[in-house]
């Protein structure tokens, strides 16, 4: 079938173990020729033909994008890696595994592809900047503030100009204070379960205190937005406990 096409299927880009029919012929064929097969390693037709390639799969990646080249190479071709960060960040680790979890080593943005598949996963990290933030601009009125408190460790200086909520409110007034103990018991608000974790300390700090009391329904809400008049009640009861 000398001048038979492909009507259906393709060996474009393949997966590892993926299922592949091909079926050959022209529209006018009544008896077209059908192939079926698993694909296992894909002859290559550069420097290799004959050896087997492996595939190269790179996890999709947060605050940046990674692309691999080839993404399928045979054991011994090296795999050079394209990695952009994304404005104000910047690469923190990239690690390149086998599927039995061996880890393979990397040099700058590049590997040696073992006998195969391989996964590649990168993470980035915010830049290092004056201020440590991408999201704070360095003439902000509130950048050393911002600076201050993450030094302290009060806050962690993400998303300066957001609302903050009062289990966030609760956690930096907590921090501020020492992290003081707490024997306070939170299971008798009907929300106390929306309390995260990483709040829990904190709010039943501040509820023990005095500075945040039961809202609507004698919830905590947790979650709810601080406003202005809010704040003001809080950074009082608390200024004035500060005091004595």
């Amino acid at each position: 079938m000398a001048d038979s096409t492909v009507i259906e299927g393709t060996l474009d880009q393949p997966v590892y173990g993926e299922k592949v029919r091909l079926v050959l012929g022209d529209d006018s064929s009544l008896a077209p020729s059908i192939y079926e097969f698993e694909v296992y390693g894909v002859a290559h037709e550069e420097e290799n033909p004959t050896a087997p390639t492996y595939r190269v799969r790179v996890e999709k990646a947060e605050h940046g994008s990674v692309k691999a080249s080839p993404s399928w190479a045979w054991a011994g071709r090296k795999v050079q890696l394209t990695i952009q960060p994304d404005a104000g960040y910047e690469v923190d680790s990239i690690t390149v595994t086998t599927g039995s979890g061996k880890t393979v080593a990397v040099s700058g943005d590049a590997f040696i592809m073992p006998e195969g598949s391989v996964t590649v996963r990168v993470t980035f990290k915010a830049a290092e900047t004056g201020l440590l933030f991408p999201d704070v601009s360095a003439d902000a009125w509130y950048s050393e503030a911002v600076a201050w408190a993450a030094e302290e460790g009060i806050s962690d200086g993400t998303n300066p100009e957001g609302t903050i909520t009062r289990k966030q409110l609760a956690a930096m007034l907590y921090r501020y204070s020492g992290s003081p103990e707490t024997a306070a018991d939170l299971s008798g608000y009907p929300d106390s379960g929306d309390v995260s974790v990483w709040a829990a300390d904190a709010m039943a700090w501040a509820v023990e205190s005095g500075l945040i009391t039961g809202g609507d329904g004698g919830k905590l809400l947790p979650g709810a937005g601080t406003d202005r008049a809010q704040l003001a009640a809080i950074l009082m009861r608390f200024a004035r406990q500060t005091e004595g």
